[in-house]
């Protein structure tokens, strides 16, 4: 997948005085891992100033990106985040199996190695509700949400 800046550019979702949001495609960086790679935080700040960012997506997730242009906007984010007026959904294919249309997951996740997170009996704690929206032959739509404070039920 070429760089956010080559081919199609990222679509800006919305942009206001204090807030840009943006679409990250999978492959796009938010923020960039490494010193001179390009990341969609780094390809929208080059174009529009000087971007706080209050949130990430791993590198092969698309998904929404919300930056702040202003002190007022990144006080405006701080609290949203911090008061969990900001909920994570997350929709994803897999290979149909039987499960049940709903499931409740709640384990510890160790911090990721190489990209990837795993099952830890020491690493923190973590909440995921996880909802079969629609099975088509092979595969499962599924939503998961995850929650930061516990159980969302």
């Amino acid at each position: 997948m070429p760089p956010p800046d080559e081919g199609r550019p990222p679509c800006f979702l919305h942009e206001d005085e204090d807030l840009l949001v943006s679409r990250s495609r999978p492959g796009s960086h938010a923020p960039a891992r490494r010193p001179l790679q390009e990341g969609i935080h780094e390809w929208a700040s080059a174009r529009r100033g000087k971007l706080g960012l209050h949130h990430r997506l791993d590198k092969d997730t698309s998904g929404v990106l919300v930056m702040s242009r202003t002190p007022r906007g990144a006080k405006h984010l701080t609290e949203a985040f911090e008061g969990r007026a900001i909920t994570k959904r997350y929709a994803f294919l897999t290979t149909a199996r039987e499960r049940p249309p709903e499931l409740h997951c709640d384990d510890r996740i160790g911090k990721p190695r190489n990209g990837v997170a795993a099952l830890d009996p020491k690493g923190a704690e973590a909440w995921t509700d996880f909802t079969v929206l629609e099975r088509r032959g092979e595969l499962d739509l599924v939503e998961a949400r995850p929650a930061r404070d516990g159980p969302t039920r």
